[in-house]
């Protein structure tokens, strides 16, 4: 599960990344210039392998919809990466899978009694993280990255829609930050872009790689792997980015901390598992 591995030191490290280039730029601009490189290197690359850029016939509003809700994660994730600890933002960013379960059980889907308690036992692992949280002045924050993972798994949905209407996985991420790019920018351009020095151009341009070789990686590690192991190694970016936060800013994890997160891995590992088997 090396790709799998990769892809969570690359998340730790965009997650880190975001933080450092937020001190002067907005979120906006944020996601604009990383949807953009990640458009130019998927985009490059799929033309190169001669495959369609264009979506299917009949798959464009799924796209469009798909593209919107990724836009709207990827901005409260990038939010939430702004204004926490990299740790905390990326476990509630992470939480995905717990919301994944009930969204599935609200549209029809049979839950087991292991699933059941999988998804109470992630969400109590969310309340233990909270809770030293809610009165340090971080309230946005943490909403913004409850929210990204409550998206993320209304994206898991629409990206099953997609691939179910046989839609290939590089058109539909290509898709995605297309509408992403064309999102931001307009609201980046409304806010006003800021001047980048050559520091912050290379912030962004490696943000703009490293998210890109993230996805690439954990993609990877699905297609030559089994889903709910790569999942399970996934979580090591929490490990990654707790170990930035000691070495960069001595900011060291709590007890309750660790507990929380070890129920929100825990918890999204065993739903993984399930749904690759089921």
């Amino acid at each position: 599960m090396l790709w799998a591995l990769l892809a969570s030191f690359l998340f730790a490290l965009m997650g880190l990344l975001v933080k450092l280039v937020a001190v002067e730029l907005h979120v906006a601009e944020i996601v604009f210039y990383r949807s953009l490189a990640g458009l130019a290197v998927l985009g490059s690359v799929t033309w190169f392998r001669g495959r369609a850029v264009l979506p299917v016939q009949g798959s464009f509003s799924l796209h469009l919809s798909r593209g919107v809700v990724g836009f709207i994660a990827m901005y409260l994730m990038f939010y939430s990466f702004a204004h926490l600890p990299v740790a905390l933002a990326l476990s509630l960013t992470q939480s995905a899978p717990l919301f994944f379960g009930v969204f599935g059980f609200v549209l029809g889907a049979k839950l087991s009694r292991r699933e059941a308690w999988a998804i109470s036992l992630g969400f109590i692992g969310v309340l233990v993280l909270l809770n030293p949280h809610l009165d340090t002045g971080e309230p946005l924050g943490l909403a913004a990255g409850l929210a990204a993972g409550a998206l993320a798994g209304v994206v898991q949905h629409q990206v099953r829609a997609l691939t179910g209407a046989g839609e290939a996985e590089d058109r539909i991420v290509i898709f995605f930050l297309a509408t992403s790019a064309v999102c931001s920018g307009l609201w980046a351009a409304y806010a006003g872009f800021s001047e980048l020095s050559l520091k912050l151009l290379i912030g962004v341009a490696a943000l703009g790689v490293i998210a890109t070789g993230a996805q690439l990686a954990l993609t990877r590690a699905f297609a030559t792997g089994l889903a709910g192991a790569a999942s399970g190694f996934g979580y090591a970016s929490l490990v990654f980015a707790t170990l930035f936060e000691v070495v960069l800013f001595s900011r060291y994890p709590t007890l309750q901390a660790g507990m929380g997160i070890v129920l929100i891995a825990s918890a999204a590992t065993v739903l993984a598992l399930r749904r690759e088997r089921g």
